[in-house]
């Protein structure tokens, strides 16, 4: 994803606006900086990300804004997904469609952790098969249906999304079947041995991830 560092003068309104007194020495506009993240299924809140340098190690915090008065901090549940969501839905906001949820989706296993460790989607990139990529760092939305490997069907009647596709759950590479309701819910619906027959470069980036998974989140760590 690409990040817009936010200038002096937001960064500075944005931390008054999110710091509590506590918070006033851990963040201040002379030691931090705040960046933004495009998310294309809201239509006016962002991904922003908190950090200080003068800390060691660099601490950063995540959260979800519209840069007025909507702020979300993401903690590692679903809890603040969700709850920007309902809010965005109510007016409006909420964009999530064939073409925007498989990136909701990446965003969604980037920031939520599962009891059973990281979850996220897998997609081989059929232009280049000697290439994987994984959906969780460096190519948030890069992710595509129709490629063989993932697909996205929907539910007209209550406008429910069904995908399909390769998934690394706790550590093994699984065949998930994956949906998401209207605002956004997300339930792993099944998961099975994935039976396709995937790249051996998939194969190994798997195994590679199972031993270092930070690796492939660049800007995460």
């Amino acid at each position: 994803m690409d990040w817009l560092k936010l200038e002096p003068e937001k960064t500075n309104d944005l931390i008054e606006k999110i710091k509590s007194p506590a918070d006033a020495v851990l963040f201040s506009p002379t030691t931090s900086d705040i960046s933004r993240g495009h998310l294309p299924f809201y239509r006016t809140v962002g991904w922003y990300r908190l950090t200080n340098y003068a800390a060691l190690p660099v601490f950063t915090i995540e959260f979800l804004s519209n840069g007025v008065n909507f702020f979300e901090h993401l903690d590692g549940t679903e809890v603040p997904i969700y709850a920007t969501n309902a809010a965005c839905a109510e007016h409006g906001e909420f964009q999530l469609n064939e073409l925007t949820v498989l990136p909701y989706l990446n965003f969604f296993f980037m920031n939520v952790i599962f009891e059973d460790g990281d979850a996220y989607i897998v997609n081989p990139d059929e232009a280049d098969p000697g290439r994987s990529r994984f959906v969780g760092g460096y190519m948030p939305y890069d992710l595509t249906a129709g490629t063989g490997y993932v697909s996205v069907k929907t539910e007209p009647s209550d406008g429910k999304f069904e995908v399909t596709a390769p998934m690394v759950y706790a550590g093994a590479l699984v065949r998930a079947k994956i949906e998401v309701n209207n605002l956004g819910h997300v339930r792993i619906a099944e998961r099975g041995l994935w039976e396709k027959d995937l790249s051996t470069a998939l194969q190994a980036a798997v195994r590679a991830s199972e031993a270092n998974p930070m690796q492939f989140f660049e800007g995460k760590q």
